[in-house]
């Protein structure tokens, strides 16, 4: 099966590597001079994180660079949402109360989706400051140029929320509520997982397994695929892909844009879990926003899909009853998609895993091309 190929794939090169090294250390502790196929390891090393790894991450990131969705200033005539955003319902969370499951929901039910991992990709340049000068109802802005139908904001992003909704006299807003005393504990897990758990798999991935060779010189997408969530459940290879090496990058600049932002969001998030006044206060800030009949304040424990179905006026999807859960044990969201989508992650691991492997081989090419055939000198160690 593919699964077992790609692991196959996947041992292969580690078994490799660590063939190479092991006999390196072998030769040092018997007192025998370094193998020149530890000085050609070592010379690929260099030459690969000094050189051509960077040159391979421009070309594969410029092929992909046109995958933005821009913020547009609104224009000296002022704001015009005679057609709105074309959002069709809103997610209001401060997290940790079911914003992920609702994202997976709402793209079964065929919403393109956003959530702030999307907003960071593909609006990097957003500033958080000017979110209200922005004309979120024009043709090539933020949300109509990606054929964003829903939006899913956790205390991050709740600001876009607050920005989009005058602009937008149709969408339907839902607030997600928690009982505090389970919510703190619940947030409190994830600060102290989720954010390290996410960053460890970006790390890993991008500083060992992206951009070894120059994949995007030559790759070809459907343009439909501009704008896809990373939760669609179908998502392709390239999603995929640019999730794990280039979400990064992307995730760095959004941060440098937006400094203030995240220290604000440390102060909020401080205050909602020492007050649970407080917590209610700020969720109470949603309520009169849009009309009565668009609005609904709920616990996700309290939703199926049935009434999701019904609130939005959309074909009820082939699940039926409860919501599922997606939280584990306070896990990032990059952990759960590979939970539940493990054969895309595996493949686009193989996919990475098997560039590494060809850049080795063409290395050693040119290795034994330049300095012979690499037969060692000096006494055989067994």
């Amino acid at each position: 099966s593919l699964g077992a190929s790609s692991a196959r794939l996947l041992k292969m090169v580690a078994g490799a590597m660590l063939e190479t090294g092991a006999r390196a250390e072998h030769h040092v502790k018997v007192g025998g001079p370094v193998p020149r196929s530890w000085w050609r390891f070592l010379a690929w090393l260099a030459v690969n994180h000094v050189f051509w790894r960077p040159v391979c991450y421009h070309f594969n990131r410029r092929a992909f660079d046109s995958w933005r969705c821009p913020g547009k200033p609104l224009d000296a005539s002022g704001l015009n949402s005679s057609n709105g955003t074309g959002l069709q319902v809103v997610v209001a969370s401060i997290g940790n109360s079911g914003s992920t499951t609702l994202h997976l929901v709402m793209e079964e039910l065929g919403l393109r989706t956003y959530g702030p991992e999307e907003f960071v990709f593909y609006s990097t340049d957003l500033r958080y400051d000017n979110l209200r000068s922005l004309d979120w109802a024009h043709p090539q802005g933020t949300l109509k140029a990606c054929g964003t139908k829903a939006v899913v904001a956790d205390l991050l992003t709740l600001p876009v929320v607050r920005a989009v909704l005058p602009q937008s006299p149709s969408v339907k807003l839902i607030v997600l509520r928690r009982e505090w005393s389970k919510w703190v504990p619940s947030k409190r897990k994830t600060i102290r997982r989720g954010l390290v758990s996410n960053l460890a798999v970006g790390a890993l991935t991008f500083g060992f397994l992206c951009n070894w060779m120059p994949w995007g010189v030559a790759w070809t997408t459907e343009l439909g695929e501009m704008g896809t969530s990373f939760s669609h459940g179908s998502g392709s290879l390239t999603i995929e892909l640019l999730n794990h090496c280039d979400f990064v990058v992307r995730g760095y600049v959004s941060s440098s844009a937006n400094p203030s932002r995240f220290t604000e969001l440390r102060k909020t998030l401080r205050s909602l879990m020492e007050d649970k006044t407080a917590y209610d206060n700020y969720l109470d800030t949603f309520r009169g926003l849009v009309p009565d009949e668009h609005f609904w304040e709920t616990e996700i424990r309290n939703m199926t899909y049935e009434k999701l179905a019904g609130f939005l006026e959309l074909p009820l999807p082939r699940q039926s009853g409860a919501l599922p859960r997606t939280k584990m044990a306070g896990l990032g969201k990059l952990w759960i998609r590979m939970y539940l989508h493990p054969l895309r992650h595996l493949t686009c691991f193989a996919f990475l895993s098997a560039h590494v492997l060809v850049n080795w081989m063409i290395f050693c090419a040119i290795w034994a091309w330049l300095f012979g055939a690499g037969v060692e000198k000096g006494p055989k160690v067994d």
